[in-house]
């Protein structure tokens, strides 16, 4: 569950079910690499957010390897986890210091898919990732 804060950012009520952690890691992943360059901060902020969610091997997980975009989204069945993958993908447009149009047009497509309400984040990076962080612990 999520709510809007005093501040009016999404602030998680409650961590997310673990089922919909690999979906959310999945789009992270996707939208870092659609600009065709990876960004070292990008990777480490995911690696963390797997982490914090006792996931650091996600990416061997059959299931993850039989993700696309489209089972992710439709994975994301409730609000507060398309919400979480709203934060998460901001979080990773926010990480990567030379954001390209792709990366800008995969979350708008992800975020139609979800059919998910926006959000508002914080401005501070490392404030953002702390919110992230909440979803998935």
């Amino acid at each position: 569950m999520s709510t809007e804060s005093s501040n009016g950012t999404t602030t998680p009520i409650k961590a997310i079910s673990k089922r919909y952690i690999p979906a959310i890691l999945y789009l992270a992943e996707r939208m870092a690499a659609s600009d065709k360059d990876l960004a070292s901060k990008e990777r480490t902020v995911i690696l963390q957010l797997a982490e914090a969610a006792n996931m650091k091997d996600f990416r061997h997980k059959k299931e993850f390897s039989e993700m696309d975009e489209d089972k992710a989204c439709n994975t994301l069945d409730i609000e507060p986890a398309r919400r979480a993958a709203l934060v998460v993908l901001a979080l990773i447009l926010k990480a990567d210091g030379q954001r390209r149009p792709e990366e800008h047009d995969y979350f708008r497509r992800v975020r139609t898919k979800l059919g998910a309400d926006s959000i508002k984040v914080p401005v501070d990076l490392e404030a953002h990732k702390e919110m992230a962080t909440r979803f998935f612990s």
